[in-house]
C-alpha cells in the first residue's frame, strides 16, 4: 500500500516538474529578453540651481503680497512702462503714487488669471 502511494506521489511530482520546465520553455520564446535585460542610461548634463536662488523651502507659491513686493522694489518709470506692456492704455499722470502703480498692474494680472481660468476647455483634467 506504502509503495503504490509513494509511486503514484513521484510520478505526480515529475508530471508537474515536467509542466514546469515546459512553461519556463514557452516562456524564455515569447520573451526571450525577458529578464536579461541591462539598462545604461546616456550619460545627461544635469543642472544644479543656484543656492541663491531658492529658500530653505523647495517650493515657492508667487502670492499677491510677494509680487507687489517685488514690484514695489521697482522705480516708476519701470512700474509705467510695465503697466503699458500689459496694455494699461488710459493715461498715467506723473503725480499717481507708486504704490496705486502697483495696485494696477496687480488688479491687471490677477484678471488675466482669472480669465485663464476660466477660459479653460470642458475636457480639462481636473
Amino acid at each position: 500500500m506504502l509503495d503504490s502511494i509513494l509511486i503514484v506521489g513521484s510520478l505526480l511530482f515529475f508530471c508537474l516538474l515536467m509542466y514546469a520546465f515546459q512553461l519556463r520553455q514557452i516562456k524564455y520564446k515569447k520573451y526571450p529578453t525577458y529578464c536579461d535585460v541591462l539598462y545604461y542610461p546616456k550619460k545627461e548634463e544635469i543642472r544644479m540651481i543656484d543656492p541663491g536662488e531658492y529658500d530653505e523651502k523647495s517650493y515657492k507659491f508667487k502670492t499677491r503680497a510677494n509680487r507687489e513686493i517685488e514690484l514695489a522694489n521697482k522705480d516708476k518709470t519701470e512700474l509705467i512702462t510695465i503697466a503699458r506692456n500689459k496694455g494699461y492704455s488710459p493715461q498715467i499722470p506723473e503725480n499717481m503714487d507708486k504704490t496705486n502703480i502697483v495696485n494696477i498692474i496687480l488688479n491687471m494680472e490677477e484678471s488675466e488669471l482669472t480669465d485663464s481660468i476660466s477660459n479653460l476647455p470642458e475636457n480639462y483634467p481636473n
